[in-house]
């Protein structure tokens, strides 16, 4: 059997590794954060939503926001983050 962990969870551990252990951390979690921001926008496109830019503060996550105050949620958006609000940025 082995470890399985997510990206989030991997992005954990490397962070908490030293600096001297691979300088080149911090390029690529940007780099992921970059992605992730690039892939929140296609996503937003398609829905016709709006989205903020990837953070990495609590795990790899992005915001999504209506366009209009009236703008129902994306069924996907919200099956993804129930629990989240859905309102104007």
């Amino acid at each position: 059997m082995a470890k399985i962990l997510r990206l989030d969870e991997l992005i954990g551990v490397a962070d908490n590794m030293s600096d001297t252990a691979n300088p080149k951390i911090d390029d690529i979690i940007q780099r992921i954060k970059d992605a992730t921001t690039e892939l929140a926008h296609v996503v937003a496109n398609h829905y016709g939503i709006n989205h903020g830019e990837a953070s990495a503060d609590e795990g790899i996550m992005v915001c999504f926001y209506p366009k209009t105050p009236e703008q129902p949620c994306p069924q996907p958006i919200h099956e993804a983050d129930e629990q989240g609000d859905w309102e104007m940025k």
